[in-house]
């Protein structure tokens, strides 16, 4: 049987250029905008990767199209190909107004068109596209910064969001998510385009009661773990096997984007297992660990299927979430969001790795297997006001911590060692035992336990109210 397989670029090296959450979503939306347009001349065909239907094409405000894709195509020549490329490259130029020249020069797209009988159709095409992709090249003029910065005024804009589109929701927008209404979301485009501190204000601090977690906000990466496990089951397997996974990806995505949205996110794209989206630090009664957890349940009943058919392992979800100042350098926070992804949580698989880069300076992180979640979520949410001196006690004992393997002498230690306060916080300690004592009889490396803990504690104390904080420890 053909298969034609297309491939696109080069998109970080674009994501790059991006300053502000406007241009990052453009930066993006190109590309995935042109697959889409190819996929739509192609669409009744049967396609490998990605899930091709018209519930598909309705969702346009986000780039659900990455950067390969694979379908049959019986019938269907290399002119054909071509023409639904440049097709697809005039339609962006009327929709950028970047001249249709420029776009076919910086913008790569390669194909093949290939028989694959037997085997793993997706790792044979793939194989064909990896060898394509050597001959990229990227171009020193860059005429995308203006259109970037003037990205609401196009035809791109009002074709993904609507008419009546006029504006990109920014960082502090996004920050602001639990106390935003439209007075304030009023007062902070004026003042961004001033570069003036809205948190210097005392008649808005009042009104608002800003906190420090206001101020921060968050990128989050996130990508399946074990898919090439998952692929493997599709080794000579039907075209119809290859369309349920794209399609059950597809659903988690589609089911991702309104949890994201009602947390107050905005999604730069989402295609499969692969997410980037902007977030708040919190919304209401949840923080973005609380979604991360709420995402990761999603991705688990999407792939179910997939999951009882492997041995020994499963899909999982691993994040990369670096949480900075609003006005840290959005390239900055990319670049460390996709470290934190890939050299970090996917190593650990299954696993959170979150760094938060106060405004001082001051960093505090950690790798958080998600595993013992409610345990976690529970340490994480609990009510207990204290101050980061509680953090450095347990790291003075941190020695007689590690030699503890049994549950009540975690409890007896906190007895013991915080025997000022203990029984007035009596519950709390005991959680905080048995959270030490479930990670210790886990999976986590021996030197991740205690980060790991006060990394939860001062995260806890991060997203706690100015007025809730008080001395306890």
């Amino acid at each position: 049987m053909r298969y034609a397989g297309i491939t696109i670029g080069p998109i970080y090296k674009t994501l790059l250029k991006a300053r502000k959450t406007k241009e990052l979503w453009a930066a993006s939306y190109i590309f995935s905008f042109i697959m889409r347009e190819i996929a739509k001349r192609f669409k009744d065909k049967k396609f490998i990767l990605p899930y091709v239907a018209d519930e598909v094409f309705e969702i346009k405000n986000v780039g659900l199209f990455n950067d390969r894709m694979i379908f049959e195509v019986d019938g269907v020549e290399e002119e054909d190909i071509n023409k639904a490329i440049d097709e697809a490259i005039k339609k962006l130029s009327e929709m950028t107004g970047i001249d249709r020249d420029y776009l076919k020069e910086y913008i790569q797209i390669e194909y093949v068109i290939e028989n694959v009988d037997n085997g793993n159709l997706v790792d044979e095409m793939y194989k064909y596209l990896d060898t394509k992709e050597l001959f990229f090249q990227t171009p020193t003029k860059d005429k995308f910064k203006d259109f970037f910065k003037n990205v609401n005024n196009t035809k791109l804009a009002k074709f993904a969001f609507g008419r009546k589109h006029n504006s990109f929701t920014s960082l502090l927008e996004i920050a602001l998510a639990d106390v935003i209404d439209d007075d304030l979301r009023e007062i902070v485009r004026q003042n961004d385009e001033k570069d003036i501190n809205i948190f210097e204000d005392e008649d808005l601090n009042k009104k608002y009661n800003f906190q420090d977690y206001h101020k921060y906000v968050a990128i989050v990466q996130v990508d399946g773990d074990n898919m090439g496990k998952v692929n493997k089951l599709l080794d000579n397997a039907s075209i119809e096997d290859y369309e349920k996974l794209s399609k059950d990806l597809f659903y988690f995505v589609k089911q991702a984007l309104n949890r994201i949205k009602d947390f107050g996110g905005f999604v730069v794209y989402a295609g499969g297992d692969d997410l980037l989206f902007f977030a708040p630090i919190k919304n209401r009664d949840k923080n973005i660990l609380d979604l991360a957890f709420e995402l990761d349940e999603i991705y688990q009943e999407n792939m179910k299927s997939w999951n009882d058919r492997l041995e020994n392992t499963k899909t999982t979800l691993s994040f990369g979430i670096n949480i900075s100042y609003y006005k840290f350098p959005m390239y900055e926070a990319l670049k460390n969001a996709q470290n934190l992804l890939f050299n970090k949580a996917k190593k650990t698989k299954n696993a959170i790795a979150i760094d938060v880069i106060k405004h001082s300076g001051q960093v505090f992180n950690a790798v958080i297997k998600k595993e013992n979640v409610e345990t976690i979520k529970a340490l994480l949410n609990n009510d207990f006001k204290f101050d980061t001196s509680i953090i450095y006690k347990i790291d003075t004992y941190k020695k007689v911590l590690e030699l503890l393997n049994e549950k009540d002498r975690f409890e007896a230690f906190f007895k013991n060692y915080f025997n000022e306060n203990y029984s007035k916080n009596k519950d709390f300690y005991n959680l905080l035992a048995q959270t030490m004592y479930k990670l210790k009889t886990s999976n986590y490396p021996e030197d991740l336990n205690l980060k790991v803990i006060y990394f939860i504690l001062r995260f806890n104390n991060f997203i706690r109210t100015n007025d809730d904080k008080t001395n306890n420890s």
